[in-house]
């Protein structure tokens, strides 16, 4: 009897030695295998950061506004286009030129939102361009007389400016220009210091009437108060935009913002030529900068206004003159259904031919406060206008004016034929 249960405990103690030695394996073989996905979970943190959650993203931040040129002399008259460039935490950039907001310090700097700075009197302006939030450094922009000529200097030869005709002064530069800095030591430019009468020109800009089949229009104008004729400022330099650019530009000018007023005018007749009357001192002082064009009052001086700014911006503009059948006279002026409205055109050089009408709404009348307007304009089709920038409360489609009978499409008028 002792012997079995010798033999009994034996075999108890036994088994459970080897349960023990058992578990201890188990337990051993599941820590290496622990072990060997924690070492593979380390290879992935390290090959693959961006989808552990130990890894750091790096998170790419606006950090510098560059505007280019940092220094340039202009004469009265010209343009000048600047450039902005942001500057990112990674150290790639982009051309947001089109995106900034502009600024001088000198109201008589002109600064457009695609970034053409027009000089108007003489003096120093700064420069300054911001773009989300951040603010660029003040470039400097000198306005030298028409007489003074112009040194170029780049990093390699400085070269100074050349006249080919007493209206057309042409500047040579390289790529690698820094700066330009005033000289009265090298070639003088002979442009004219006034508006010649015979051609209209003055430096860069020349000047049209807008002369149509049935006459030269004559309306309030903006410009010329003496013998109320639409005058066009063309500008020489000015070049067809994209449409962002377009856009930028008519979300900058203002000319939308003035009132309609109504002043019912009637043909009238004039002697000699029509450009004996128009007052070219007064002209000169606007693109001088040292006189403002009036107000518009009528549809003929908003489109002459917004074409005025346009061209002085640097961007080619068109004068549009449509006649309408079948208009309602909404406010009771008196004018008939058969009348003629005026507008603009910008040859875009992405959407083609685009029609802007920036006649404001009369004093006092309900509406947006923004009414610039694009439109489909074609012979035989109604004329309606939808607004460009809508706004929250306002229907975007403004009322049917009527049917377009004729239109004709100007872009610089004529000047003594």
């Amino acid at each position: 009897m002792k012997t079995r249960l010798l033999i009994i405990l034996w075999f108890i103690v036994l088994s459970l030695l080897f349960t023990s030695a058992g578990c201890s394996a188990a337990s051993t073989s599941i820590q290496t295998t622990t072990n060997a996905i924690i070492v593979s979970t380390t290879t992935i943190t390290t090959t693959t950061p961006e989808f552990t959650p130990t890894s750091t993203s790096t998170t790419v931040t606006l950090v510098f506004v560059d505007i280019e040129p940092v220094s340039v002399s202009l004469h009265l008259g010209s343009t000048q286009q600047f450039t902005a460039t942001a500057i990112y935490s990674n150290g790639t950039t982009s051309d947001v030129t089109y995106h900034v907001s502009w600024k001088s310090d000198n109201t008589g700097v002109i600064v457009s939102g695609m970034g053409v700075a027009s000089g108007m009197t003489l003096g120093s302006a700064h420069i300054k361009a911001t773009y989300s939030g951040i603010t660029s450094k003040p470039a400097l922009l000198t306005l030298v007389d028409s007489t003074v000529a112009l040194t170029t200097i780049t990093s390699t030869i400085a070269l100074a400016v050349t006249t080919t005709t007493p209206a057309k002064t042409v500047t040579t530069a390289t790529t690698s220009m820094t700066t330009i800095i005033p000289t009265t030591t090298t070639v003088v430019s002979t442009s004219s210091t006034k508006i010649n009468p015979a051609t209209g020109v003055y430096g860069n800009y020349y000047l049209g009437l807008v002369d149509t089949p049935s006459g030269i229009i004559g309306d309030d104008g903006c410009y010329d108060d003496t013998g109320n004729f639409i005058v066009l400022i063309n500008n020489k330099n000015a070049a067809n935009p994209t449409y962002a650019q377009l856009l930028n530009f008519l979300q900058s000018d203002t000319t939308d913002k003035y009132p309609y007023v109504f002043t019912g005018l009637s043909p009238g007749y004039y002697s000699g030529t029509a450009e004996g009357h128009v007052d070219l001192t007064r002209i000169q002082k606007i693109i001088d900068g040292k006189a403002q064009p009036s107000p518009p009052d009528i549809c003929g001086d908003f489109a002459e206004r917004l074409h005025n700014d346009a061209e002085m911006a640097g961007i080619r503009c068109a004068y549009v003159s449509i006649d309408l059948s079948g208009y309602t006279d909404p406010n009771n002026y008196g004018i008939g259904s058969n009348s003629g409205h005026a507008l603009d055109a910008f040859q875009t050089t992405d959407k083609g031919l685009i029609f802007i009408d920036d006649t404001g709404i009369p004093s006092g009348s309900p509406g947006p406060s923004r009414c610039v307007k694009t439109v489909n304009v074609a012979v035989g089709q109604a004329y309606i206008p939808v607004s460009l920038f809508p706004e929250s409360g306002w229907n975007s489609t403004w009322d049917n004016m009527g049917s377009v009978t004729d239109m004709q499409v100007i872009w610089d008028g004529k000047w003594n034929n």
